[in-house]
């Protein structure tokens, strides 16, 4: 249960810190084709599915299916949180402010 609940508070984490640790190579390769809002809506997504899995696994803590649904949502937003490293690093550019406003939004719809 505690290992359930670490590894999806660290889906939360990555899926919500931009932080930049990636190769400056692959930064200049990666191509942005994606809007922020829908950039937004994915990571929303996410999160929103960690929180419903570890609600989940509060009610049923002897439920081995979540441990498989866990890694899989990893897999999941570990992929979403890299995409997003590189496209939203600069604090101050619009698309950057365009995509938490949109994150901001989708989380209230996150129920």
């Amino acid at each position: 249960m505690k290992k359930l609940i670490l590894i999806l508070g660290a889906f939360l984490c990555v899926s919500l810190l931009l932080v930049s640790c990636g190769n400056e190579d692959d930064k200049k390769k990666e191509k942005v084709v994606d809007t922020p809002e829908s950039d937004a809506k994915k990571s929303a997504e996410c999160v929103c599915e960690a929180m419903d899995l570890m609600a989940k696994a509060m009610e049923d803590p002897t439920n081995e299916d979540l441990q498989k649904d866990s890694e899989k949502l990893e897999k999941k937003c570990k992929e979403i949180g890299e995409e997003m490293e590189g496209k939203y690093e600069d604090q101050d550019s619009e698309d950057t402010k365009k995509y938490l406003e949109a994150l901001e939004k989708e989380m209230e719809n996150c129920e």
